[in-house]
């Protein structure tokens, strides 16, 4: 797959999550917020995280990574979704641990799954979930590694 169709894709994804997101925020508004309209914006998260990922992992070696660390306030929107639910939509994790904390930790990394990212640049974002004793996410993370 060449960059220029990689590219073409990952906006056309991003385009696609923006315009399902804008139609649920316009229907909540048009229902007036009636109870019964809710926005999940955790499986939007998911969703999005999950298309950015398999893009990345399909990249050819050596190809550096554009994907961005979500920004906190998307990040929370993951907050207490179950660790079925994160693997239903991304898939098993490139690595399993626990944190400082002792934690369940899952690490996804965006970059090809046929070898290292090129050099420079800010590094490959590698996503952290954390999980608690009842495997609900408390933390997601995310920070660009070399």
């Amino acid at each position: 797959m060449n960059s220029r169709s990689t590219v073409s894709q990952r906006a056309s994804a991003r385009t696609v999550v923006a315009a399902l997101a804008a139609l649920a925020a316009a229907g909540t508004a048009l229902a007036g917020g009636v109870a019964d309209v809710t926005v999940d914006n955790c499986a939007t998260l998911l969703g999005s995280l999950s298309t950015e990922l398999r893009i990345a992992r399909a990249q050819p070696p050596g190809t550096r990574t554009s994907f961005t660390c979500p920004r906190e306030r998307e990040a929370a929107a993951a907050l207490g979704a179950s660790r079925e639910r994160v693997l239903r939509a991304l898939g098993t994790p490139d690595r399993t641990g626990a944190d400082a904390g002792g934690a369940t930790l899952w690490t996804y990394a965006f970059a090809s799954k046929y070898g290292p990212s090129a050099p420079g640049g800010r590094g490959t974002p590698e996503l952290r979930f954390h999980f608690d004793a009842s495997q609900q996410v408390t933390l997601l993370d995310c920070e660009y590694v070399r």
